[in-house]
């Protein structure tokens, strides 16, 4: 197994950082770093090497010292450190950092127990289909779930009360960092005010509305808005991947209307947020659909 990696994938704002580091709380012999866009192999590969020899000049040779400090800790410890790979979503056009490489040769050069920390945008197709990944992907969390949050009570308290909850959880789902966004709007205004929280709260999921359709469906590849068309056809929240693939479709990356999704029967393609499926299902193509289909979810 030790060439094997963990792979946590899923939507920003889902919790996958937060996993990973409440998961190694209090364990020793954890390395955390990040890459950047367009990063080679060889310079993620050094950036973990400093760290784990903390050389940082170029007198001494840094793989013959990362193998001598690795065998000293795993003769010690009777395991190996753990590196944990942050990559952050690529700028528009940058080509991805070589994190496929790099991982491989971390696990098989040197022993290294690697978890990559990623979302679908930024994690390399190449890195989910070397048959040594073990991926965890990250989904939102339920209603139910999102409603227990202790740090929400008073925000859901307030949705509730003011019949804001239903339209809410329709355009945002389970993603806990959009209700971090409502509670901070919430908190500009005095508990007087509340008109003016419910309209700040109404106005955010609007304009949440209007990106997913003119920033994201609007501005799609001509890839994308095919496999749009074909969800549009079936009325279909999610379709397998190999159905897309039969007749000639796959999802290109960066992509912020579709992702992958890993179910027990098989890889399925679905929507990225609740904000896209709903344009959709619903048929709206320009700014005023969105605005009616606002009104709708915030009549009460």
């Amino acid at each position: 197994m030790e060439d094997m990696y963990i792979l946590v994938t899923g939507g920003k704002g889902l919790g996958k950082s937060c996993l990973i580091q409440t998961t190694l709380h209090r364990k020793f012999g954890v390395i955390f770093t990040s890459t950047q866009s367009g990063q080679s192999k060889e310079d993620i590969v050094k950036k973990v090497q400093v760290e784990i020899t903390n050389i940082r000049n170029n007198l001494w040779d840094l793989t013959s010292n990362t193998k001598r400090v690795l065998f000293f800790y795993k003769l010690i410890f009777r395991s190996s450190p753990i590196v944990v790979i942050s990559v952050p979503e690529r700028s528009g056009g940058r080509d991805y950092a070589d994190v496929t490489s790099a991982t491989r040769e971390l696990t098989d050069k040197f022993g290294l127990r690697v978890i990559i920390d990623g979302s679908p945008n930024s994690i390399p197709p190449d890195l989910k289909a070397t048959g040594r990944e073990i991926v965890m992907d990250i989904d939102r969390m339920s209603r139910d779930i999102v409603e227990k949050i202790p740090e929400f009570e008073d925000l859901i308290s307030f949705l509730k009360k003011h019949h804001l909850d239903d339209g809410v959880w329709e355009v945002f789902g389970g993603n806990p960092l959009h209700y971090m966004q409502l509670k901070g709007i919430k908190a500009e205004f005095s508990d007087s005010q509340t008109d003016s929280i419910v309209n700040e709260i109404k106005d955010y999921a609007l304009r949440h509305l209007m990106k997913a359709l003119d920033e994201q469906i609007v501005k799609s590849s001509p890839n994308t808005k095919a496999i749009l068309n074909l969800f549009r056809e079936k009325k279909a929240t999610k379709i397998p991947k190999m159905e897309l693939e039969a007749v000639g479709l796959q999802l290109d990356y960066p992509n912020k209307v579709f992702r992958e999704v890993y179910e027990k029967d098989g890889i399925f393609v679905t929507f990225s947020s609740p904000a896209i499926r709903l344009i959709v299902s619903n048929g709206i193509t320009d700014d005023i659909g969105v605005n009616k289909l606002w009104i709708r979810l915030f009549a009460k």
